[in-house]
């Protein structure tokens, strides 16, 4: 069975392996720990936080020892690190100062969501403490801590991927496999990992296209487990292709798997050549080569074409219910403030389209399959020749094989041999003619 953990070092015990590593640097004392450990605990059996946030809140109030100082009394030019349990308001003040003018590892200052974040956090650790008896700060006091607003605009217009820049992603690809997952992961407007967990079970095939089961693994451990149902059209054909290219984990292919022509219900979608998921790392390798292969300069990761399926599917007219379903399975969401990312351009030509006053600018067309005018198959968008019976789907692909067909009967007329062959023939009618008179 292939592993089934998406970002490397996703266990909990990554938390823990943080928790450590201060210890022995003596920034993180033996309070300190059992107290993190606790609360972690408590939250994961009150409030069913699952093992992302588990290691999110690890890490943060890890990190906060680096700002929650005071000065050694013996050298007052070095600080030193605050037990949570001796922690005073001051103390609480000082050090959300040194996090706001603080860096990061890199040196970087901290961006506005993850001093939010920080904060957040910290003042729900504090109100345990509080309630726990461990400290003595005021609940007025921590009420009053005010985090900064989150920054919805971390991702600018002209970040998103185009169409033309998927169609050329997926062109870009040497395997049947990287070009359904780039297909899929696009159309279906999932998260990368709920990609990377996708299960054949969780394909359903029909005449057009496939429905695709997607797991929420946002708000699965916060209201079990969830569903969304994304619809598939063009994606299709390259996921098809990707199926019949497939080897399950344990090497069967898929003339050995039973008359259904699909894996077994229970297998990965995307496996790596040695049958295991594809982790965030090769996820993002497959795109950055894709990337570089199709000469394609923006930085593009994973997360991205979500915001850019979402924003793509509210300049094509799908209505915010629709995309809502889709992307979140929610339509009471107001996340779509944050991935919805059309540019000043759409909104005016929207806005001046509707007073009629100019007609709106013409959208990027939606992308589509393939149709042979021939036999009416359905291919992918990027097919130049009918996948079913040859015949060419772009002008660029029927004068190529004019071209060809040409040339073909230029080579046929110049071959040396054809005329040592019409001499024969002429030669035969001749004697044939004689015989006859």
């Amino acid at each position: 069975m292939a592993k089934s953990v998406f970002h490397r070092g996703e266990s909990v015990y990554n938390g823990n392996r943080s928790i450590q590593k201060h210890q022995d640097s003596g920034e993180l004392s033996e309070s300190d720990t059992e107290l993190i450990k606790k609360y972690i605990s408590e939250r994961q059996a009150t409030r069913h936080i699952g093992e992302g946030r588990s290691n999110k809140i690890t890490f943060c109030l890890v990190g906060w020892k680096r700002f929650l100082t005071k000065p050694d009394p013996d050298n007052s030019e070095i600080s030193i690190p605050i037990n949570y349990k001796d922690l005073t308001i001051s103390d609480l003040y000082r050090g959300i100062n040194n996090l706001k003018n603080g860096t990061s590892s890199k040196g970087k200052p901290f961006k506005r969501n993850t001093i939010h974040d920080h904060i957040v956090i910290l003042k729900g650790f504090l109100r345990w403490l509080t309630d726990e008896g461990y400290i003595d700060i005021p609940d007025k006091k921590i009420n009053e801590i005010s985090a900064p607003g989150t920054d919805f605009d971390t991702t600018l217009p002209e970040d998103i991927i185009t169409k033309d820049e998927i169609i050329q992603l997926i062109k870009a690809c040497d395997n049947s496999r990287d070009r359904a997952l780039i297909a899929v992961h696009y159309q279906t407007a999932a998260r990368p990992a709920e990609t990377a967990h996708l299960r054949w079970g969780d394909i359903t095939l029909d005449e057009y296209g496939a429905e695709v089961r997607v797991t929420d693994r946002k708000r699965a451990h916060q209201k079990g487990t969830t569903y969304r149902y994304p619809y598939i059209t063009w994606a299709t054909p390259y996921l098809a292709a990707w199926m019949n290219d497939y080897v399950s984990p344990e090497g069967l292919g898929l003339a050995v798997q039973g008359s259904t022509g699909k894996p077994p219900s229970n297998d990965l979608v995307f496996l790596t050549s040695r049958g295991t998921m594809i982790d965030y790392i090769r996820f993002t390798r497959i795109i950055d080569k894709a990337k570089e292969r199709a000469g394609i300069k923006k930085r593009i990761t994973p997360h991205l074409f979500r915001k850019s399926r979402i924003t793509h599917m509210l300049a094509e007219g799908y209505s915010e219910t629709t995309v809502k379903e889709i992307a979140w399975g929610n339509a009471g969401t107001g996340m779509i403030r944050t991935y919805s990312k059309l540019s000043k351009a759409d909104i005016r030509n929207e806005i001046l389209d509707r007073a009629g006053i100019i007609k709106k600018a013409e959208v990027a067309p939606p992308i589509l399959p393939r149709t042979c005018y021939k036999c009416d198959t359905q291919n992918a968008p990027t097919a130049e020749y009918c996948n079913k019976c040859g015949e060419p789907l772009t002008d660029e692909a029927k004068n190529r094989q004019a071209e060809k067909v040409d040339r073909v009967f230029t080579e046929i007329d110049e071959d040396p041999r054809l005329k040592i062959i019409n001499e024969k023939l002429a030669a035969f009618k001749q004697e044939l003619l004689k015989e006859i008179q």
